[in-house]
């Protein structure tokens, strides 16, 4: 008994994996690629136009600086996240802008 319900069970797997290749192999749709949109963001907003500075002051940008440390001076920055200011002291970002932990952020006025 116990052979004949092994063989049930590896035969139905197989069977089930050959089902699910098969429906793949035979989609004649491109393969998305996610998070890879290759068109320019202009392209994508349509009818806006460009922040003035200070337009929308609780809205800030996460930069990922070079900085010497002599005098603190920053080399080059990029940005990498956005983020809400929520109060006087304190930002609301996601987590995974951060994930370093609080070391790697840096104190700004």
């Amino acid at each position: 008994m116990l052979p004949a319900i092994w063989f049930l069970f590896v035969f139905h797997q197989t069977v089930a994996e050959l089902q699910v290749n098969s429906l793949e192999d035979s989609d004649p749709r491109p393969r998305c690629e996610c998070g890879a949109n290759r068109s320019s963001i202009k392209v994508r907003v349509v009818g806006g136009h460009n922040a003035g500075k200070g337009v929308f002051p609780y809205a800030i940008g996460l930069l990922d600086a070079e900085v010497e440390d002599e005098q603190s001076r920053i080399m080059r920055s990029q940005p990498f996240c956005g983020a809400t200011l929520v109060s006087d002291r304190h930002v609301l970002t996601a987590a995974h802008c951060v994930k370093d932990g609080p070391q790697s952020i840096l104190p700004w006025t």
